[in-house]
């Protein structure tokens, strides 16, 4: 199961850093705000995490066929990222970004989900039926990644129509107050605005 999970995560991975065709993939403006960087290290990082971008979006660019080849590469790419951040930052500013970049790179709407989840009080039973819905709802969007590649309205077309869907299983999964609550937290957290 957890195969599964780095698989998926890897998916997303290639699918943000594949789709970003002018903002940055990764809210790197964000982590850096919890850091308190120097002036220095915010040069070097602005200039690590730029590169390592580009040379991500080269191989997603350059192995569109492959999604093996291109989740390894891209993998690998990051991976140097992190050992070049590592050796940049304090072992305490290293261990903000570590997390923050996990999140990033799984994808932080999916993450804000279980927030979400977690704040809405659902028993046992409605959790997993929560996970299953959210599960269904994030595959059929990656799995239909190529008709909205690079297509920011299309994406938002199509997240808002799949999303009636999930919204309909919670609202039958949920008490009012529960979904109303779920309402308010999911336009907080702007679902369906941070991805595409």
């Amino acid at each position: 199961m957890k195969q599964i999970g780095k698989i998926a995560g890897l998916l997303a991975l290639v699918v943000l850093v594949a789709c970003g065709p002018k903002r940055e993939r990764f809210n790197y403006t964000m982590i850096k705000s919890k850091l308190a960087l120097s002036d220095e290290q915010t040069r070097q990082f602005d200039k690590i995490t730029g590169e390592y971008l580009k040379k991500a979006r080269k191989v997603v660019d350059s192995n569109l066929g492959d999604k093996v080849a291109r989740q390894k590469a891209v993998k690998a790419i990051f991976t140097e990222q992190d050992e070049l951040l590592k050796a940049l930052l304090s072992a305490e500013q290293y261990a903000i970004y570590a997390h923050e970049i996990s999140i990033e790179r799984q994808g932080r709407e999916k993450y804000n989900t279980t927030i979400i989840r977690d704040q809405l009080g659902l028993d046992s039973l409605q959790v997993v039926k929560y996970n299953q819905a959210n599960e269904a709802f994030y595959t059929t969007l990656y799995d239909n990644h190529d008709n909205y590649h690079g297509k920011p309205k299309v994406y938002e077309q199509y997240y808002q129509q799949i999303d009636k869907h999930r919204r309909i299983a919670f609202q039958q999964l949920m008490t009012e107050e529960q979904y109303a609550q779920y309402l308010k937290l999911a336009e907080h957290y702007k679902l369906g605005q941070s991805e595409h």
